[in-house]
């Protein structure tokens, strides 16, 4: 689910394969932009919609106002991309598929593949820190990858230990925070995890 800051609409992932766009002031849902596959990691921008579908193996890219498939940029060889992030000023998109276990950046022009790196397994959320010029990437598997931006492209500059399936969190540039949330455990309870990003 996302804000679309332009119109002040809720964009929700649902069903079998649509963005349902809500006015939140009444509430309805005023229209739909089908897709092939159930969505999972979208985000927006200039009213456009940027659409992980694992189950199509692909990324679609969408116009919100006019429901319209506007570019699509297959997995290729990559499979099950769920986390996904967007840095507009850059023109990069990034996204973490979990077979292989890997971190693509594309152009977001042309959808064109930069870089493709290793990473961690299981992974569900993606986030980037701006001020740093790093990205977040939360995994199951009990790890956070952090990945730091140089001339030559991405680079892992760490791998912090989490617990074993948190992946879903949250980074607050506001309070330069990524919050992890931890779920119980056995006699371990569920927990949300504060990390403090280094300099």
């Amino acid at each position: 689910m996302r804000i679309d800051r332009t119109t002040g609409r809720v964009i929700v992932g649902s069903g079998a394969g649509a963005l349902a766009i809500v006015d939140p002031a009444t509430p309805r849902i005023v229209s739909q932009v089908p897709l092939p596959a159930h969505p999972e990691g979208f985000q927006l921008e200039g009213g456009w919609a940027y659409v992980n579908l694992p189950d199509a193996g692909r990324i679609d890219v969408v116009d919100l106002t006019s429901g319209k498939r506007l570019a699509t940029w297959p997995n290729g060889w990559l499979k099950f991309n769920f986390a996904l992030a967007l840095d507009p000023p850059a023109g990069t998109l990034v996204a973490v598929y979990r077979f292989p276990t890997r971190l693509a950046l594309y152009d977001i022009a042309t959808g064109a593949r930069r870089q493709t790196l290793d990473t961690c397994a299981d992974a569900d959320d993606l986030f980037f820190d701006h001020q740093r010029k790093r990205l977040y990437v939360i995994c199951g598997s009990g790890v956070v990858d952090v990945f730091g931006a140089a001339a030559s492209g991405y680079l892992r500059l760490d791998r912090i230990q989490s617990r074993g399936g948190a992946r879903t969190g949250f980074f607050a540039p506001q309070l330069d925070r990524l919050f992890v949330a931890a779920r119980s455990a056995g006699s371990t309870p569920a927990a949300i995890l504060v990390f403090r990003p280094g300099p």
